[in-house]
């Protein structure tokens, strides 16, 4: 009777080997979904909420997606104009060459572009304004709510012409810009209206620190 109690117990044992097995490769999954929920943004504490999360417009490189269409346009050209060159032969393809090149270039000013934008990203949670910069090797700056001391617009001629803006926080000597956003007055207000949510608060000498 021993032995078939132990072989019966033995069997349950086995049988909730795979089981135990298949609860702990669920839990490491969604462990891992967790994290990958919560990417680079892991600086940012639980309890705070994100009320605005943004970077640069694609306007502030203006000058870098105009050039690079003018390469793109001088490429097509190449390719859909007969063009007389006097070294042109059955092996070389002068037209072909020209638009490779051009062609080329105008790759590396769209890329070179859309690299700087996703460089610089920014967020506004209910306690601060963070800033993070880098791709591979982030640095975050942030400033939180009750140090923050003034924020502006910053608008150059051209920025004010496409339509974008710079918006500067400052908490005295630390500061940092929210460079080239396309609406740099709803962030102003938002960054306005939760420093004045300090101040009624009660954290008006903390807020000068």
């Amino acid at each position: 009777m021993d032995q078939e109690r132990f072989a019966e117990e033995e069997g349950e044992r086995r049988r909730g080997v795979p089981e135990r097995r298949e609860e702990v490769v669920e839990e490491t999954r969604r462990e891992q979904e967790v994290d990958e929920e919560q990417g680079d943004s892991d600086y940012i504490g639980d309890e705070e909420e994100i009320l605005m999360e943004f970077k640069p417009a694609r306007r502030r490189f203006l000058k870098e997606y105009t050039a690079g269409l003018i390469w793109l346009i001088i490429a097509v050209a190449f390719l859909t104009r007969d063009w007389a060159f006097p070294f042109e032969s059955e092996l070389i393809k002068p037209e072909l060459l020209g638009a490779s090149f051009f062609l080329s270039a105008a790759f590396i000013f769209f890329i070179y572009s859309e690299a700087r934008r996703n460089v610089e990203k920014y967020k506004i949670t209910d306690t601060a304004v963070y800033e993070e910069v880098g791709q591979f090797s982030q640095r975050v700056t942030d400033i939180p709510f009750m140090k923050l001391q003034r924020c502006g617009i910053h608008r150059p001629f051209i920025e004010k012409i496409v339509g974008i803006g710079d918006v500067r926080v400052d908490a005295g000597r630390d500061y940092f810009l929210l460079k080239g956003i396309a609406n740099p007055e709803e962030v102003e207000r938002l960054i306005e209206k939760k420093m004045r949510e300090v101040m009624s608060g009660g954290n008006i000498g903390a807020l000068h620190q």
